[in-house]
Order: structure tokens, then sequence, then C-alpha cells
């Protein structure tokens, strides 16, 4: 959940809102409340007043709602503007000098009044919602409820559905997703990783001459297997798979657009970042593009028995320092990271960088780049299209598109 979610929330729905800065924290109003994206990026805060008999109806209406998880709603916690007067520090203090009555004597008396009045009034002052497709269902439920209490529409009933496809297709318009796929469209998504391999067995001879061959060679041979990989981890690159829409597969998976600060270049100021996750939390795959200096394509996948597999496609044009002067690796490289978790399973760490030919294997020495550790590029690439695959593209495809879908 990012701010640039809760903008095209905002005007998919339609609603006005006014921006407000509280404590140097821009918040968008609406009716009661104020709205923000948390600092930390994880969700969407509502505070202000949010109507208790709302989220009754809402627990009602959606019982099995993972967005209900995360905030304890139920009387004990509501309040409304009675009590808040009554547990004013100024009336408080003049309660315990004029009636001498001490300081939990004094909440307790107005709780108990609290817990006696209707429930009308009644509302929380704080609630978050996780996920974007349950912001959009909070929000969206909210917009009908104002409406229906206002008298302006005794039955609205706006399709939260529509506003999430809405949301999601607009993401992409901002991920500019259109212009990156026509990298992709003539790719041969059908061949198999065989195939690619039975391709650089015949080549071995022409491979082994000389080293200064394989940044050319090499990635030629394998190309087929990077472009399955990259459209694997962002399914909205393929031209040969129709995918359900937004509302439908976000009930399998989790999707977060943003823009993105986590490149190497400080300066790819229009970075963004697409990342899609398995709803079990264990793997996730992102694809990132600056459009300046880098372009990730990346899956992670973390196993119950606390292992990790690391895959990574990406592109530096230009060599970057770090902190300590130290220029990193650029050009077209290939990461495979696994994180062991015993002694009979050892870490393994493999770097390619196919634009130098040159392969680093478990952080020893440069090597130049041989036959036999291309097969075994082909092989880590193969395994992580397939694992990308698992969580984006079957999980995002219409049946029938499924079935078209080759390993």
């Amino acid at each position: 959940m990012y701010d640039l979610g809760l903008k095209e929330i905002i005007k998919a729905l339609g609603i006005e809102t006014e921006e407000r800065v509280i404590d140097n924290i821009v918040y968008y109003s609406w009716n009661d409340l104020n709205m923000r994206v948390n600092s930390f990026l994880t969700c969407l805060e509502l505070t202000g007043k949010i109507p208790l008999d709302f989220l009754t109806y809402m627990q009602k209406k959606y019982p099995d709602g993972t967005w209900k998880d995360y905030n304890n709603i139920d009387k004990k916690r509501a309040i409304d503007d009675i009590y808040k007067r009554d547990t004013d520090f100024k009336e408080v203090k003049r309660k315990c000098e004029e009636e001498r009555k001490s300081i939990d004597t004094v909440y307790t008396e107005a709780k108990e009044r609290l817990r006696r009045r209707v429930s009308k009034n009644k509302y929380l002052e704080e609630f978050h919602t996780y996920e974007l497709n349950n912001a959009v269902l909070v929000l969206t439920e909210l917009k009908d409820y104002y409406a229906r209490i206002s008298g302006k529409d005794e039955s609205a009933e706006t399709d939260y559905k529509t506003i999430l496809n809405q949301v999601i297709n607009n993401y992409l318009v901002d991920l500019k997703v259109t212009k990156v796929k026509n990298l992709y469209k003539d790719s041969n998504l059908d061949i198999t990783k065989e195939e690619v391999m039975q391709n650089v067995e015949a080549n071995r001879k022409k491979l082994e001459k000389g080293y200064i061959e394989f940044p050319f060679l090499a990635k030629d041979l394998i190309q087929p297997l990077l472009n399955k990989f990259d459209v694997a981890v962002n399914p909205f690159l393929r031209d040969d798979v129709e995918l359900e829409k937004p509302a439908d597969y976000l009930e399998k998976i989790n999707l977060i657009a943003s823009p993105s600060n986590d490149f190497d270049d400080k300066t790819s100021k229009d970075a963004c970042k697409l990342k899609i996750e398995s709803k079990d939390e264990y793997s996730k795959t992102i694809y990132a593009s600056s459009g300046i200096n880098s372009k990730y394509n990346v899956s992670r996948y973390f196993n119950e028995d606390g292992s990790s597999i690391f895959y990574s496609h990406k592109f530096v044009m230009y060599p970057i320092a770090d902190d300590h002067g130290t220029y990193k690796d650029y050009g077209e490289v290939i990461n495979f990271q696994y994180s062991g978790d015993s002694w009979e399973k050892p870490a393994i760490d493999l770097h390619y960088n196919i634009s130098g030919g040159y392969v680093i294997i478990n952080n020893g020495e440069q090597q130049e780049i041989n036959t036999d550790t291309l097969l075994q590029i082909c092989e880590i690439l193969d395994k992580g299209t397939a694992l990308a695959n698992e969580i984006t593209t079957a999980n995002m495809a219409k049946q029938d598109s499924k079935k078209l879908i080759k390993k």
C-alpha cells in the first residue's frame, strides 16, 4: 500500500478530499476522517471518527474478510464526543478537585456512562487496513455508508471490484508497462530449457575458441530463457496470455505498485516498482525499472525451513560507486543465491556478468565463463521461471490462457 494507491483510489471513487497537514504529515481529509498511507508504507491509516455502526456493518457483510484481522473492532474501544469531553484533561482535573474523585474513578464513571449510550454516535479514532484491495473495499463501502446516512441514496451500493480494476489499470499506466512490453513482443516463449541447452552444446566448440565471443554468442543463446524469466516475474509483459481482471487475481496474490527508492542509482527519480507476492508470504517476485540506469527482474522465495532462494536478472547501464568509492558491477547480470538451512545444504552464490563474459561463484575469483557454467545458468533460469510462474501467471491468467503456458 503506497501513497500512489491512495491517490488512485480517491480519484476512482470520485470523492472530494482536502489535503491537510497535521504534525508535518499530509493527510487527505474526507468528512470526519483523515486518511494517509502510514510512514512504513504498509497500510492505509484512517484517523478521526470511524463510525462504529459502519464497522459493525462490515463485520456482518464480510465475516471472513482478512481486513478485520488487523483491528480489534468492538464496543470496548469505541468512544463518542461526550466521552471525549468527560475525559478531557481539564474536565478530569476539575472533577478531581471539585468532586474529590480519583482519576481512576472519573474514567471509570465516564466509561460506564459511555457503555449505556446507544452506538449510533460512537466511533473509533483509528483504523488500519492492509493490502490495496482491502483499502479499496473499505473506502468504497464508506462512500456508500455516507451516502445512505445523509439521505442522498438510501440504497447506495458501489461495485468495489470496478473501482479496484480501475486503480490497478492506472498503476500499469504509471509503470509504463506497455512501453516495456514491446521489448518482448517477438520473444519465443514456447522454447524449452532442453532446446536452449542443446543449442548451447551445439555451439560448444565455437564458444570455447576464445572468451571474447562469450558476451555476444552466449547472450544470444540464452536470451529465450532470459525473456521467459522476465515475463514470468512480470506477466503484464506477456502478449500470449490473457490475464484475469485485477479484482479477481488479487484474491490469490498481493500486488503493490509504487515509486521505487531502493535503486543503486540515486539519480533514478522516476524509478517505479511492481511487486507480486503470494498470500502465504513465503514468496515474492519484483519487477522494477528506473528508465535511467537500472532495470531489475527479481524473484525471492522464503521456505518454511528457513532457507531462501533468490533469482535476479538486471541491467545496470553505468558503473556506480558505493559509499566507500568502490565501483559496483554493471552491465547485464544474472544473480542466483541460495541460503542453506544447514551444513548439508550450504549456501550458493553465483554471479554471471553477461556483458563482461565472466562468472563469480561463492564470492571467489572472477572466472571466464565456459560452456558448462552456461548450461548451469540455463538450469537456474528455468527453475526461477517455474517458481515465478507459480506465483504470478498461475494465479493471474485466465483458465484458457494457462493452457498456453509452457515450462
